[in-house]
């Protein structure tokens, strides 16, 4: 029982079509984004789309077990409600003793709002909050800060095997 992703074909610029084999008779393919089960259909295809510079990352199974190592991508995606007091949104990073501005967005009438930061290197931890902003520039709403620490799946280690003097074999590893 084994499901291959075999191809991924870029549609449109935000949009992949992926599709995927499997060695059993009439699969039921189970589609994995973010440790999450999205789709389970016999459509040996998916269709997925991502935000600007993300790419998401899927798991395609034939079985009932869920992947062993849900993905930890290296960076994080803050996602909100829109509040009809905001005319916009502030997202801020606790950096050194104080919150700092990150990025601004208007309220453009969307019911939700999703925001993702930059790449974040393995075991970092940050501490990002959404702040809304009444016409006036006030705050009307502070949403709870949140507290993230990335945790990716090793890299694939390289090895090289270095041949010695004495025609012994040396193998080092060292990761992509």
């Amino acid at each position: 029982m084994t499901a291959t992703l075999i191809s991924s074909i870029m549609v449109s610029r935000r949009r992949w079509l992926l599709t995927a084999s499997s060695d059993e008779g009439l699969p039921t393919y189970r589609w994995w984004l973010r440790g999450e089960l999205i789709r389970s259909s016999a459509s040996a295809t998916l269709e997925v789309s991502a935000a600007d510079d993300d790419v998401p990352f899927i798991q395609v199974r034939d079985d009932d077990v869920p992947p062993s190592q849900a993905d930890h991508p290296g960076r994080i995606r803050l996602y909100w409600h829109s509040d009809s007091r905001a005319s916009r949104f502030r997202v801020e990073q606790f950096i050194g003793a104080a919150w700092v501005v990150i990025q601004r967005l208007s309220d453009d009438g969307r019911r939700e709002f999703n925001w993702h930061s930059g790449w974040m290197e393995d075991a970092e931890t940050r501490r990002y909050r959404v702040v809304a902003e009444d016409a006036g520039g006030n705050d009307s709403t502070v949403v709870p800060d949140v507290a993230v620490t990335i945790v990716r799946p090793p890299d694939v280690p390289v090895w090289s095997p270095i041949r010695n003097g004495d025609e012994t074999l040396t193998i080092g590893a060292t990761n992509a």
